[in-house]
């Protein structure tokens, strides 16, 4: 045998076959990243939305220090914002609420209603909140607070009015600060306060906590070795498949038992009069306003200071709380993403209208 017609030698058809195996690999995994997120599986893009939110619809409230005030809003959303998610867009008018035009304001509120009329030609209602109130994961069409606006007639019969201020990640020390600011410039008639279990949890010391994280992971790569800044790369590159490795590992943690021990109600009762302290001041900034002022309970499990609280403050108090026979419905937007989808949304809807129709508030 010549030469010309010689086999290629074993090290050569080795690195050929391994080079193609590889190959063959790579395509592999970027055709598995691209179903992924593709079917959105498990609903993993709520792990990209949710930082996407806070880097591009949020302003940020820091002093000096680089720190909030533990006692005033942390950030507020941004007016004019405009986000296409997976499954949702997330979109604020010109005064930063929740809407479905970024180009859309709210109409002001000067002086005394028309002469001869007696009262604005709609009865505006501001619903502070967190995640729950804004809606997370379902267009603005689709939330409670808009259904609510849909279905509801004032008792006079006018139109409602309904100005959308939830927040991700706020609780009730957020929202007291966030009305003492644009309560004034908005003008309601009510101020509806939806109050859920995280309200319990300071959203300054969440943020202090994500703040050490991320200079702990800063560190931790900046200390790592090539392969360590290989795999982050390929994770940053692979945010589907990384996405399913989170979910399944946070859903093996809950399985044993983390979960429930690490939730806002191991926070009651002992923060449960910071909440208080705030509700309060909600009260005083209403009386302020003229505002009549709504409490809505959506605390699982309940909350039994919430109703005695309302009680006390002479203030119109709804219990909203999803039972069993709700859960059972599928109520959340994914298996990840725990926020009521469209139906609960609508559930909470019907119950916050049923509600304030037993205490005669609405029609």
């Amino acid at each position: 045998m010549t030469k010309a017609t010689a086999r290629p030698r074993r090290p050569l058809r080795f690195v050929l076959r391994a080079g193609l195996a590889l190959l063959s690999a790579a395509m592999g995994l970027f055709a598995v990243e691209w179903g992924v997120r593709r079917v959105d599986a498990f609903g993993i893009a709520y792990y990209r939305e949710v930082p996407a939110y806070f880097a591009e619809a949020i302003v940020p409230f820091l002093g000096p220090d680089g720190l909030p005030d533990p006692q005033g809003r942390i950030f507020q959303q941004k007016p004019g914002v405009s986000l296409e998610f997976v499954d949702f867009d997330f979109i604020t008018d010109s005064a930063g609420l929740r809407s479905d035009d970024p180009a859309a304001t709210v109409p002001a509120r000067v002086g005394p209603p028309t002469p001869g009329e007696g009262a604005w030609s709609s009865e505006r209602w501001l619903f502070l909140g967190d995640s729950v109130t804004l809606a997370w994961g379902v267009d603005d069409a689709d939330s409670w607070v808009r259904r609510f606006e849909a279905e509801a007639r004032a008792v006079d019969g006018r139109p409602i009015e309904a100005l959308n201020a939830g927040h991700l990640m706020y609780e009730t020390v957020q929202q007291a600060d966030l009305l003492a600011t644009i309560g004034p410039l908005l003008a309601p008639d009510v101020v509806a306060l939806c109050f859920i279990s995280n309200d319990l949890e300071p959203t300054y010391d969440v943020f202090i906590e994500q703040v050490a994280e991320a200079q702990r992971l800063a560190a931790q790569r900046r200390g790592a070795g090539l392969l360590a800044h290989a795999a982050d790369a390929i994770g940053r590159r692979f945010v589907g498949l990384a996405g399913v490795l989170r979910y399944l590992r946070e859903r093996d943690t809950a399985a044993e038992g983390h979960a429930s021990r690490s939730g806002p109600m191991r926070l009651y009762p002992a923060n449960w009069p910071r909440c208080a302290g705030a509700l309060d001041s909600i009260v005083a900034n209403c009386a302020s306003l003229g505002a009549r002022f709504v409490l809505i309970d959506h605390s699982m499990p309940p909350l039994p200071d919430l109703p005695t609280w309302a009680a006390a403050a002479g203030v119109d108090y709804v219990r909203v709380g999803f039972e069993p026979a709700d859960w059972a419905r599928g109520i959340v937007n994914s298996k990840v993403d725990a926020h009521a989808n469209a139906l609960g949304n609508r559930i909470i809807a019907v119950k916050v209208l049923a509600g304030l129709r037993a205490l005669g508030r609405i029609r």
